[in-house]
C-alpha cells in the first residue's frame, strides 16, 4: 500500500514523492536561491527627527543584502526589512568568546563605557538575511540602538514600539527617495535608482520590533500620514514576528489586510506568555471580505527568545517543561536558526515578489511540516485562509460568546458526563477569544459535547457547499496526557461527528488527521485542526444540527474548543501516516550545560533580598518613581519589567543605563494604596525573580 511504503522511506526520499503525487512544496531548510548576494552599509550622523521622536537624538544605520546582479538588472526588486527587538546597547566579551550585553549606554550617549563594545542588534539575522536575498530580494536590517534600544518610554508609546514603527518608515522614505532620485551612500555597494518595487515589500520583526512592525504597517496607513507623501505608492503584503509583544503601546496594532505569520517560541523566556497569539486571534474580530490574505501561528518546541538572534548571546531560558530545549553551543543554536530560515524565507518568497503561492502550505496544517523542519523539532499551528466573512468562503459558527450552555445561535447546546463551562482562552490568548472548556474522566461513546448549530427558528446548517470544517484546540495537563515529553505520538485523541437530529455521521478519529502533544512550559494554547466535510458520512449535509465531540479515546482529560469554522475550500489532508519517526532525536542535556536542558519544571533565579535593595521614592516628571537597586544586573528584556507590592502589580519602569538600577513610575493614588510593610519583588521574565525587604518595614 501507499501507506505502508511510504513508512520505510527516508525523510528527504519521502518529501520528493509527496511533492510529485501530492503537490506538496518541500522547503530545503538554508537552501540558497539562484542568486550570489552581497553585503552593504549606511550609517547616518545621529540627530534628533521629530518625525521620530521628538525628545532624543536617533540614527539611521542598517545592513542590506542584496543578489550581486542587481548592479546590471534592469529588474525592480522586492524590498523585506527586518527589525530586532529591545536588548542592551554596550557588553563586553566572556573569556569563551561570547558576548555579554548588559549595558545601555549607547542608547543615549553613542558610545560605550572602557572595555564595551556596541552590540551589534542588527546582524543578528545574516543568516536568514543573505539566504533571503539569493531568491532576489533587497533586506535591510535596521539597527534601533540609538534612542530607542533599551531607551525610556514615552507616555502611550512604553514599550517605544510606535517609535520603532516610525523609525523603519524613515528608513523606507530614504529608500524611495533612493529609488527615484539616487543619492545612497557609496557603503550600499549599488545604485538603488529604479532598482526597488515599492508594491512588494515585506517586513519582519523580532520581540518588539515585531509590533514596532505593525506599527510602521498602521502609522504608514493612518488617515493624513506624512508618511505616504514621504515614501510615495507602497503596498507592504507581509509581516512575519518571531516572539512579538504584544499591547505596549496605547494603539491596538493588527495585522489586518497583509499576509502575516506569528513565530513563537515554546520555551520562550522573555516574552513568556507569548503576547504575539493575540495578533492571530483577533483576526477573528475582523469581518469583511478582502483578497487572499492569509494568517497563521507556528509554534517551535524547544526554541527560546534570545537565540532568533545570534547577536544576543545569552540565553533567556534555562528550562522547559515538556521538552529539551534545541542544542546550541557558545551562545548560538544552529538548530534554532534552521526554524527561522525554514519559515520565514518561504513565507516571504510565498507573499513577496514574483509570487510562489505554494510555499505558503507550509503554515497549513493540514499539510505535513516539510522533512527538513520535522527534523529539527515540533511544532503547532494555527491558520486561517482568509478573512471571515458574513456569508461567502469562510464563515464562523460558533465561538462560545453565550453563556454555558447555550450556542451563538441562541440553541441549547448537549453534553453527557462531560464538564462543559464557556470562559476565556488560556492566558497566552486575546481576552476576545472564548472557549468551550471541557473535562472528562475516564473514557466512552457516552462521553461527550454537542454544539448546536443554527438557530432556534432554522435549527440547523447547510454543509453542502462547504468542504471543511476547522476549530481550535488546546490541551491541559491532567491524567497521563504530561506523563512524558513531546514525541512523534499524539498526546489527546478523540472523536468529532457531525449531528443531523437523532442521526450521526461516521467518527472522524483526531489523530487521523493531526498530531495534538502536550502543551510545553504550561502554555495550553490552542491550534487549528481541519476536517474535510466528505468524511463525514451517513447524514444529509444540507441539514447538520451540530458538531459532536466525543471523548472516547483519552482517558481523563481536559480541553479547550474554540473559533468552529466552515470554509468553501478543501483542506489537503494527506492519506499518509502524521507520526513519520524522526532521523535526529533532540538531546537530553544538564543542568550544567546551558545550552539545552533535561526536563523537569521551570525554576527561577530567585535573587535574595541580601543583594538588593529600596532606594527610595523619587518626584518624576509623570508620577513617582520607586528605584531599586541590585548588586545582580537587571536584563534588558522585550517584555516589561513587573513590579509585585502585595497584590498589586506595576509594568511601567524606567531602566538605568549600567542596568543595576531600575524604577517603576506610579502615580499619586498607586502610591497611597501600597502597604509599606510589604515585600516587593520585581520579576523580568520567566526566569529572574529579585527578593526586597518590605520598603519601610
Amino acid at each position: 500500500s501507499v501507506t505502508s511504503s511510504l513508512t520505510t522511506m527516508t525523510m528527504g526520499s519521502l518529501c520528493s514523492v509527496l511533492s510529485i503525487v501530492f503537490a506538496i512544496v518541500c522547503v530545503a531548510v538554508g537552501a540558497p536561491g539562484p542568486y550570489s548576494v552581497k553585503t552593504g552599509t549606511y550609517r547616518l550622523p545621529a540627530s534628533q527627527d521629530n518625525l521620530i521622536l521628538d525628545d532624543r537624538l536617533t540614527e539611521i544605520w542598517a545592513e542590506v543584502y542584496y543578489p550581486k546582479n542587481i548592479i546590471t538588472s534592469v529588474a525592480k526588486f522586492p524590498l523585506v526589512v527586518f527589525l530586532h527587538g529591545n536588548h542592551a546597547t554596550c557588553g563586553y566579551f566572556l573569556s569563551d568568546g561570547t558576548r555579554n550585553d548588559v549595558d545601555c549606554s549607547y542608547t543615549d550617549s553613542g558610545t560605550c563605557p572602557s572595555r564595551y563594545v556596541v552590540a551589534p542588534n542588527h546582524e543578528g539575522y545574516r543568516y536568514v538575511g543573505k539566504p533571503l536575498a539569493s531568491y532576489g530580494y533587497i533586506v535591510v536590517s535596521i539597527n534601533a540602538n540609538r534612542g530607542i534600544t533599551c531607551g525610556s518610554g514615552v507616555s502611550g508609546d512604553w514599550g517605544l514600539n510606535l517609535a520603532r514603527g516610525r523609525l523603519v518608515l524613515r528608513h523606507l522614505a530614504l529608500w524611495s527617495a533612493w529609488s527615484k532620485t539616487g543619492g545612497a551612500p557609496s557603503s550600499l555597494g549599488f545604485n538603488p535608482l529604479g532598482k526597488v518595487n515599492f508594491l512588494q515589500v515585506g517586513l519582519m520583526g523580532h520581540s518588539r520590533g515585531g509590533e514596532g512592525m505593525r506599527a510602521a504597517l498602521a502609522q504608514y496607513r493612518d488617515a493624513g500620514s506624512p508618511w505616504k507623501a514621504l515614501i510615495g505608492n507602497m503596498n507592504i503584503r507581509a509581516v512575519f514576528e518571531v516572539g512579538p509583544v504584544d499591547g505596549q503601546t496605547s494603539r491596538t496594532l493588527n495585522a489586518y489586510s497583509v499576509a502575516s505569520v506569528i513565530l513563537l517560541p515554546s520555551c520562550d523566556g522573555d516574552v513568556s506568555d507569548l503576547q504575539g497569539m493575540h495578533v492571530f486571534d483577533r483576526q477573528f474580530l475582523k469581518i469583511g471580505s478582502r483578497p487572499y490574505f492569509p494568517k497563521g501561528t507556528i509554534l517551535v518546541n524547544g526554541a527560546m527568545h534570545n537565540f532568533y538572534n545570534t547577536e544576543w548571546q545569552q540565553p533567556d531560558s534555562f528550562s522547559c517543561t515538556g521538552t529539551p530545549l534545541l542544542p546550541s553551543s557558545l551562545g548560538k543554536s544552529v538548530a534554532q536558526q534552521k526554524t527561522l530560515t525554514g519559515t520565514l524565507i518561504p513565507f516571504m518568497r510565498a507573499y513577496v515578489g514574483p509570487g510562489n503561492g505554494g510555499l505558503g502550505t507550509l503554515f497549513d496544517p493540514s499539510y505535513s511540516i516539510p522533512a527538513s523542519l520535522a527534523s529539527v523539532s515540533f511544532y503547532a499551528r494555527n491558520h486561517l485562509r482568509d478573512p471571515l466573512q458574513t456569508s461567502g468562503t469562510i464563515q464562523l459558527v460558533e465561538s462560545f460568546s453565550q453563556a454555558t450552555g447555550q450556542s451563538d445561535g441562541g440553541r441549547t447546546n448537549k453534553k453527557s458526563n462531560v464538564v462543559v463551562t464557556h470562559t476565556s482562552a488560556h492566558y497566552e490568548h486575546d481576552p476576545s477569544v472564548r472557549v468551550a472548556q471541557l473535562s472528562w474522566t475516564g473514557s466512552g461513546t457516552g462521553k461527550y459535547f454537542e454544539v448546536a448549530l443554527g438557530t432556534p427558528t432554522i435549527p440547523f446548517l447547510d454543509f453542502t457547499n462547504y468542504r471543511t470544517l476547522s476549530f481550535r484546540l488546546a490541551v491541559y495537563c491532567t491524567g497521563q496526557v504530561c506523563a512524558s515529553n513531546i514525541d512523534n505520538s499524539p498526546d489527546m485523541d478523540l472523536h468529532i461527528r457531525l449531528a443531523q437530529g437523532s442521526i450521526l455521521s461516521t467518527a472522524v478519529q483526531l489523530s487521523s488527521v493531526a498530531t495534538v502533544r502536550r502543551p510545553v512550559d504550561d502554555h495550553s494554547i490552542l491550534e487549528t485542526i481541519d476536517l474535510a466535510v466528505e468524511l463525514f458520512q451517513g447524514v444529509d449535509l444540507s441539514l447538520i444540527s451540530g458538531v459532536r465531540f466525543v471523548f472516547d479515546v483519552t482517558p481523563n482529560g481536559q480541553v479547550d474548543i474554540a473559533h468552529i469554522t466552515r470554509d468553501v475550500e478543501g483542506p489537503q489532508a494527506l492519506p499518509v501516516p502524521l507520526t513519520i519517526p524522526r532521523p535526529v532525536r533532540l538531546e537530553q542535556r544538564t543542568r550544567n550545560d546551558i545550552s539545552g536542558i533535561s526536563t523537569s519544571i521551570r525554576v527561577k533565579n530567585m535573587i535574595p533580598e541580601e543583594s538588593n535593595t529600596f532606594a527610595g521614592t523619587f518626584q518624576g516628571s509623570d508620577g513617582v518613581e520607586l528605584m531599586f537597586n541590585s548588586t545582580v544586573r537587571f536584563p534588558v528584556t522585550d517584555s516589561f519589567p513587573m513590579l509585585t507590592v502585595g497584590s498589586k502589580s506595576f509594568t511601567t519602569a524606567r531602566l538605568a543605563v549600567d542596568t543595576y538600577s531600575i524604577s517603576f513610575v506610579l502615580t499619586h493614588d498607586e502610591i497611597m494604596s501600597l502597604d509599606d510593610k510589604d515585600t516587593p519583588s520585581i520579576q523580568i521574565g520567566s526566569e529572574n525573580v529579585w527578593m526586597f525587604a518590605p520598603m519601610h518595614p
